[in-house]
């Protein structure tokens, strides 16, 4: 990745974890501008948009990251979550479940599918 990419990723992830999420969001798109195959700003911008509640958009980055990448287990993850939030259980399931064929050992998407199998009174 070119260093200007890379920096403003990082810049990205820095306003991030100061929940300065628009201000994230608008280095990420100066980043996926320079290189859109970039699924690190993706990821980055899909988590940024679901902290903002923007769950729609926030599943179009995910899909952006799982279109270079299918076997990243948080982008699956990540994309249940917002599918969850937007009430969609069963394909927020199917989310988890791809998450977890690549990691078999991925808590947080053990600890979704289960309450996303509540949600749909699946308790078995």
């Amino acid at each position: 990745m070119p260093k200007i990419v890379s920096n403003y990723v990082k810049e990205g992830d820095s306003l991030r974890k100061l929940e300065k999420y628009e201000e994230a969001i608008e280095c990420y798109d100066k980043a996926l501008k320079m290189n859109p195959q970039d699924a690190s700003a993706w990821f980055s911008k899909g988590f940024s948009l679901e902290k903002l509640g923007k769950h729609e958009e926030a599943i179009e980055c995910y899909d952006k990251v799982l279109q270079i990448d299918s076997k990243n287990a948080p982008a699956w993850q990540n994309k249940g979550v917002s599918l969850e939030k937007l009430g969609k259980h069963e394909e927020a399931i199917k989310c988890y479940d791809k998450a977890l064929e690549i990691d078999p050992q991925y808590a947080s998407a053990w600890f979704n599918k289960g309450f996303s199998l509540g949600e749909l009174e699946k308790y078995e």
